[in-house]
């Protein structure tokens, strides 16, 4: 089994993250995956929305051979109705367990592009978890069950 030292200084090279849509970060016992799944000005005949769809899946390193997780997101909507010229805004969060899979195709556009378009988004919390459960599986580490 490999120790939690050797798993945190090895992660990155090992699970390749350059070629991933999302990023890790290493804190204290902790790896970090995190995916800005959603993040762009989207427009409807009577609306224009501004969102930004945050996921933070949180794997904890413990000291007998296993580890615990947290899925973390973060959702922000901000919006006017040109119909009726309503200003809205709405933040949800989330901190538990969760699996979620979605699929969404707006017209809009990224922050960081000027192209005006349709933009189909897809988003699943499995693609962030497996790689890593894989990985701990490989180095000989157990997911904590509930007892």
């Amino acid at each position: 089994m490999k120790s939690k030292e050797e798993i945190l200084a090895n992660i990155f090279n090992d699970l390749n993250i350059n070629e991933k849509n999302w990023t890790i970060s290493i804190e204290g016992n902790q790896i970090i995956a995190y995916w800005k799944w959603k993040d762009g000005i989207f427009f409807s005949p009577d609306s224009i929305t501004d969102e930004v769809k945050e996921y933070k899946f949180i794997v904890t390193l413990l000291d007998n051979g296993k580890w615990k997780e947290t899925d973390v997101t973060n959702n922000t909507s901000e919006g006017i109705s040109l119909s009726s010229g309503k200003a809205s805004f709405n933040k949800s969060f989330f901190v538990g367990n969760k699996k979620e899979k979605s699929f969404e195709i707006s017209f809009g556009k990224k922050r960081d592009e000027d192209n005006i378009g349709i933009q189909k988004i897809t988003f699943d919390t499995d693609l962030i978890k497996q790689p890593i459960r894989n990985y701990l599986k490989q180095c000989g580490w157990k997911k904590k069950g509930f007892f």
